[in-house]
């Protein structure tokens, strides 16, 4: 005899009693890993961080909704009352919260980690380098002081009119948040107006700060470059940290950095090319083959509908 025999057979019930049980707890079992699911994934989709944040947030909500689900199901199923029942699912799922947030955390935040995201919020950022900053100067005093400005403004209203202008995106698309000429954390400002990294020291032109989850991002465009007279410059730094944008949107989780490089690199490059400017294209050019972005999978070639050129 099978064991499910010997089980019917030895039960102190029926055979009957024990399959209603059997088939009453895989129902809760059922709807308790749906509760959970649903809860985690609503709460996963209604956050624009990746990372911990992401993680532990969806992991508490989905522990609790199957932990309550089916702590408070199976005491009600075993014959308690309406009040002990909620009792039991408010204390089970308060305890599988505190293990999924836990654990769903650190899962998120070290695969984050892993794909070179930050840790906590599943952030990363793609800066447009164009040298090592030598001024000795104050940068971080210089971009608090131009982000607090009247000029910051004029500079932000300007850089969304012409962006929409040139690539017909706004603030909305493709889950940038914000378009602006402020610095942003982690960074100052030179009396060029151009960027700095205050860790690294590098002289930034643009950057694209990036979320994993793919529905959120913000355009940063140094005043230098967003008033830039040549239209050339302008475009080769707005239109690279779209473009990092775009794909992070479309592919979020599967995002693939060197491929958006490569992409964006040879964006910029021809830009120049076409201004005639040939020294500026093989100076970009040279950058990416340097930094090994020079490969990309032809699903990261940007449609005809987004006016790139």
């Amino acid at each position: 005899m099978d064991w499910l025999g010997k089980c019917l057979v030895s039960s102190d019930k029926s055979g009957l009693e024990l399959a209603g049980d059997m088939f009453k707890g895989m129902f809760v079992g059922a709807a308790a890993g749906a509760a959970g699911a649903w809860a985690g994934g609503a709460v996963a989709g209604s956050i624009t961080a990746g990372g911990f944040i992401n993680g532990s947030l969806s992991g508490l909500a989905g522990g609790f909704g199957g932990g309550f689900v089916g702590c408070s199901g199976n005491a009600w199923l075993s014959g308690a009352g309406f009040g002990a029942g909620l009792k039991a699912g408010f204390v089970g799922g308060a305890l599988s919260a505190a293990f999924s947030g836990l654990s769903g955390g650190l899962i998120r935040g070290f695969t984050d980690m892993a794909k070179g995201d930050s840790f906590w919020d599943g952030r990363t950022t793609s800066e447009f380098v164009i040298g090592n900053s030598i001024e000795k100067t104050d940068y971080k005093a210089m971009g608090d002081n131009y982000n607090d400005s009247f000029i910051a403004e004029l500079n932000d209203e300007s850089l969304k009119t012409r962006i929409q202008g040139e690539y017909s995106i706004k603030e909305g698309d493709l889950g940038i948040e914000k378009i602006t000429t402020r610095t942003g954390e982690r960074y100052g400002m030179t009396t060029k107006e151009s960027y700095v990294n205050l860790k690294n020291g590098h002289e930034v032109a643009g950057y694209a700060d990036l979320s994993s989850t793919g529905r959120s991002s913000k355009i940063h465009i140094s005043p230098k470059y967003a008033n830039a007279l040549d239209v050339a410059d302008f475009r080769a730094v707005a239109g690279h940290e779209l473009i990092h944008a775009y794909h992070q949107y479309t592919f979020a989780g599967a995002f693939v950095r060197a491929s958006s490089e490569s992409v964006a690199y040879r964006y910029s490059a021809n830009i120049y090319l076409r201004a005639s400017q040939p020294v500026k294209a093989f100076q970009w050019m040279q950058n990416a083959v340097n930094q090994r972005f020079f490969w990309h999978s032809s699903s990261y070639e940007i449609p005809n509908i987004y006016r790139f050129r």
